[in-house]
């Protein structure tokens, strides 16, 4: 079985994007895949500062923080889904931080990985809220770092009290089980 690690990035617990994810896993999780998740949203991570010194010593980046934990789980992961809120036309500073701080596993880390994504945005339309500049950049760094892009789920937010349309719900889970 394929393990995956699903990366939620929202700083908010109650999230659309986080429930969304948490569905992908259980799709994933019944097809028989090993799922385990991280949280970002709240962690102690610090922007990259392009010290290259990870590509100067074995174990990766010098910083002292939360990635420190982080980079072992995203190398033994075969499958990475990134989850995040979309923020002012792209994913929110939680996820991005994460992203750079990968630099330090290069290219090769990604190589032959499945990439997927779960977005959340406040407008009707993913063009307008800027989702797919989100997708854009997940397809770019697949081609870039030889990874499949496994695709995305993403809907506009709902209210908490309504809860989420069914039909994105058995999409979602649909995603999850269709990952290999």
């Amino acid at each position: 079985m394929t393990n995956v690690l699903i990366v939620n990035s929202s700083p908010r617990s109650c999230s659309c994007s986080r429930f969304l994810a948490a569905r992908v896993g259980e799709g994933a999780a019944g097809n028989g895949h090993p799922v385990s998740t991280v949280e970002i949203g709240g962690a102690d991570i610090h922007p990259c500062t392009g010290c290259d010194a990870c590509r100067e010593r074995p174990g990766g980046c010098v910083i002292a923080d939360d990635m420190a934990g982080l980079y072992p789980k995203v190398a033994r992961a075969e499958i990475l889904i990134f989850s995040s809120p979309i923020y002012f036309f792209s994913v929110g500073a939680q996820l991005k931080l994460f992203l750079d701080r990968l630099y330090a596993l290069g290219i090769a880390g990604f190589a032959n990985k499945g990439i997927g994504a779960v977005f959340a945005y406040g407008d009707e339309d993913p063009v307008k809220s800027g989702c797919v500049n989100a997708i854009r950049m997940f397809q770019d760094i697949c081609g870039y770092a030889s990874a499949r892009w496994l695709g995305a789920i993403y809907a506009s937010a709902w209210d908490g009290a309504a809860g989420p349309p069914e039909p994105l719900l058995k999409s979602a889970g649909e995603f999850g089980e269709s990952l290999a």
